[in-house]
């Protein structure tokens, strides 16, 4: 605690301290990202600030063109090696008897290790939905009953692993997106249809609450005069059927978005230009 000379709580000191952290947590902010396949999650992955890393476990997810354009200007690093254990990447073969998610962990800390954080604007996940499955496997793995199904306890162990995983991340000094598939539920009462993230269990609900921004990625056609269209959009507060939610746009941000990150934490007055050399 800090003191003044009677034992008090310093109040000026307490202010410094104050801005201090108020002033660190303006340089970065953290966002899930949710939708079905093709409404344009990955697409939005490219707005964020660079250098963007990207670690994609979604089979072929990354191969859009605005991602490899990112990566032809030196903007955008994508790791692949999470997709496939016994996948190709560079010179290496990934060894099969390591699973994905030691492989992205042994990674994650690497870039900690060489003091890399610091230098990458956006760090994502390319998708949640894969990367929770993938750390199933590892827990299957250790028990020896890897291609069975997972059991109530296997699933608690997920939980906890997910959580202090995304804590870690979320720690990180740069932003930090995780993209998610969605998921369509019946409510067993009213019959009513709603949806949510696609994870395992208690994970649905207990994902979402960590981060700072809980987006749905919206694509449905529209109507343009004579021609038919389609209109790409951040969904940023809940409309009854579909969950999202911000704490940095409160206040600032309409319900629906235009899908640009740099766009929205610049509206939100957080860092968003590019890091540069």
């Amino acid at each position: 605690m800090i003191e003044d000379k009677k034992g008090r709580l310093d109040l000026s000191q307490l202010k410094g301290q104050l801005e201090t952290m108020y002033s660190e947590v303006k340089k970065k902010a953290n966002f899930l990202i949710y939708g079905y396949k093709g409404a344009g999650k990955t697409h939005t992955l490219a707005t964020a600030p660079k250098p963007l890393l990207i670690h994609s476990f979604d089979p072929g997810g990354t191969r859009l063109r605005v991602i490899q354009e990112g990566v032809d200007a030196g903007k955008i690093m994508v790791d692949t090696r999470f997709e496939y254990t016994d996948k190709a990447f560079g010179s290496k073969v990934v060894p099969k008897n390591k699973s994905r998610f030691n492989i992205w962990k042994d990674e994650v800390n690497r870039i900690g290790d060489a003091g890399l954080w610091d230098e990458i604007a956006t760090y994502a996940i390319d998708s949640g939905t894969f990367w929770t499955d993938t750390i199933m496997d590892e827990i299957l793995r250790d028990a020896n009953r890897v291609g069975e199904a997972p059991t109530l306890p296997e699933y608690g162990k997920q939980q906890i692993v997910v959580r202090e995983c995304l804590s870690s991340l979320l720690a990180l000094p740069c932003h930090f997106i995780m993209t998610g598939h969605i998921e369509q539920v019946r409510d067993d009462v009213s019959g009513k249809l709603y949806t949510s993230l696609l994870a395992t269990g208690k994970l649905k609900a207990k994902i979402p609450p960590m981060f700072d921004e809980f987006y749905v990625c919206v694509s449905e056609e529209v109507e343009k005069g004579s021609q038919k269209g389609t209109e790409r959009y951040l969904l940023t507060t809940n409309d009854g059927k579909l969950e999202a939610g911000t704490r940095i746009g409160s206040g600032k941000f309409t319900k629906k978005e235009e899908p640009n990150i740099q766009g929205l934490l610049k509206k939100a007055g957080y860092a968003w230009e590019d890091k540069t050399c």
